[in-house]
């Protein structure tokens, strides 16, 4: 809660958005910022740092997970390439990597140049 100097009472919360929140956003080129920015802030911060979904859903007080998920949290453009590296890892295996996925092994050169089937 923020009190007024000057009268002893405390400010409302859209006088501080309307007063504060929206010009700091603007000068700094992120638009205009309201209390919910903080809350999506949040969530896709403890997304980013891996954090389960549910607890997730309980710190953020919703009933319903598809609300975290699907309103709330956004996907991590560092969390996204990771993922992606991990499965890729696990598909190409440990001495894998993008070479890995484009070369044609010996083997099956031998059999791509057949013309026909072998016995």
């Amino acid at each position: 809660m923020f009190v007024n100097p000057a009268t002893g009472n405390p400010f409302w919360p859209s006088k501080i958005r309307e007063n504060h929140l929206v010009p700091a956003g603007i000068a700094a080129g992120i638009g205009r910022v309201g209390w919910h920015t903080f809350r999506h802030t949040y969530s896709s911060l403890l997304r980013e740092h891996e954090v389960d979904s549910k607890v997730q859903q309980t710190l953020l007080r919703h009933a319903d997970i598809r609300t975290t998920m699907n309103i709330y949290t956004q996907a991590v453009p560092r969390a996204v390439r990771e993922a992606n590296r991990k499965v890729a890892k696990n598909i190409l295996g440990k001495q894998g990597g993008i070479e890995a996925a484009v070369r044609v092994p010996e083997a099956t050169k031998s059999f791509q140049n057949s013309t026909g089937p072998t016995s």
